[in-house]
């Protein structure tokens, strides 16, 4: 981002020559409706505006991966510090580091790509720890209803038990008694015989 047009071209050609995509903004407002989140760096001229170091925060705060490289066509130490402080990881003074520009931004954007997989893999981890938590909870919840069966069920089981034993107990004892109710059958009908 520069309102320079002469430098914003050598820096376009330079780093298109590099291999880099460039999309270019005369204005702070205009870089701000720019920074989608393909953008893995922003150059920024310290000259733009005033409060040109709020964009480099502002650049930052929804994707901290993003790298920001500040400049500007005269060294002040001052502007230098407050530049690193808003969050950029390099200050360059254009035209004199116009040779190591290349270099420097591709440092820049390999470590925004680097960072940015890295939090992509952290928020796809998060996600996988959330599904996880809510697994072991439906899990949880499966196993409690389960163990709410199991005693359910082992206090059926365990009456039916008592009424098999009861049945059983009563089924020897009419075994038992079955040759008195023969006996008094046949007495029965021999006494009706006998009776007419």
């Amino acid at each position: 981002a520069t309102a320079d047009a002469g430098a914003a071209g050598r820096i376009r050609d330079i780093l298109a020559e590099a291999g880099h995509r460039v999309i270019e903004a005369a204005t702070e407002n205009s870089a701000r409706e720019q920074l989608t989140p393909d953008v893995d760096l922003l150059l920024v001229d310290a000259g733009l505006s005033p409060g040109v170091l709020e964009l480099v925060k502002d650049a930052r705060s929804p994707h901290t991966w993003r790298q920001v490289i500040v400049w500007s066509p005269a060294l002040d130490s001052e502007t230098t510090i407050s530049a690193v402080r808003s969050g950029a990881c390099d200050y360059l003074h254009l035209p004199k580091h116009l040779k190591e520009l290349a270099e420097r931004v591709d440092r820049a954007v390999a470590a925004s790509r680097s960072d940015k997989c890295r939090d992509e893999r952290l928020s796809r981890l998060a996600d996988a720890c959330e599904q996880l938590r809510e697994t072991k909870d439906a899990m949880s919840n499966q196993v409690d209803v389960l163990c709410g069966d199991l005693a359910s069920a082992y206090t059926n089981i365990k009456d039916q038990l008592s009424l098999v034993e009861m049945m059983t107990e009563f089924r020897t004892l009419i075994g038992q008694e079955l040759d008195v109710e023969q006996m008094l059958r046949t007495s029965l009908e021999y006494m009706l015989e006998k009776i007419g």
